[in-house]
């Protein structure tokens, strides 16, 4: 009982819980030649007649560079889906 009521104390001690990127695709970058050129290929390179065949809301821009534990090793980045996000 005594260890069960410890671990219950520990886990309502911690007060910020990261489970997950914040994935957004809203403005600034809310089209696919948004997402090609400046999420996966950036500054000084151009790019032309980007289509994208898909449904709008199953790619988006995630940037953890805010995030105080980023463990995936990626500031920010395109993710593509086959669902929603």
């Amino acid at each position: 009982m005594r260890r069960i009521l410890s671990l219950a104390l520990l886990f309502s001690l911690v007060t910020h819980v990261y489970g997950q990127l914040t994935v957004n695709n809203n403005p600034p970058y809310a089209t696919p030649q948004d997402w090609v050129q400046n999420i996966l290929l950036g500054q000084g390179v151009t790019v032309s007649n980007v289509t994208y065949t898909g449904a709008t809301n199953a790619c988006g821009f995630f940037d953890g560079s805010n995030m105080p534990m980023n463990n995936i090793g990626l500031d920010s980045g395109l993710l593509m889906t086959s669902g929603t996000i």
